[in-house]
């Protein structure tokens, strides 16, 4: 029995030791200016592992080593940015996003009140 037990707590280890984990901490910050982006999200696939930057523009995620994964940095009014990353021990990265310039055109939409005549902007 003794054996049994010893032999299956050394399995045990030794898969533990494959399954290593390394924590990927960063900055998500504006490239102009270079202010932290609050609430910017980050995205770690393909197991969709999320992180939420804060006030500092600071996220910490822990994830399995040697094996590749997609990041995606989102942020509203911002380029997505999208790397491809391999974690072979713990790393800090700064995201420096670009902001997007879309512009909307006005649009007027006439109405009408209950008598039927158009209201005049």
């Amino acid at each position: 029995m003794k054996k049994i037990v010893l032999a299956m707590t050394f399995a045990l280890s030794f898969l533990l030791s494959f399954s290593q984990t390394y924590s990927l901490k960063g900055y998500v910050c504006d490239a102009l200016s270079k202010e932290p982006l609050p609430g910017a999200i980050v995205v770690l696939g393909p197991n969709e592992i999320y992180a939420v930057s804060g006030r500092d523009g600071a996220f910490s995620v822990d994830l399995p080593g040697k094996t590749p994964h997609t990041l995606e940095v989102r942020f509203t009014g911002y380029e997505l940015l999208t790397t491809s990353i391999i974690l072979t021990s713990d790393t800090v990265l700064h995201f420096h996003l670009e902001t997007t310039s879309y512009s909307l055109n006005e649009e007027v939409v006439p109405g009408k009140n209950g008598h039927g005549r158009l209201l005049s902007a």
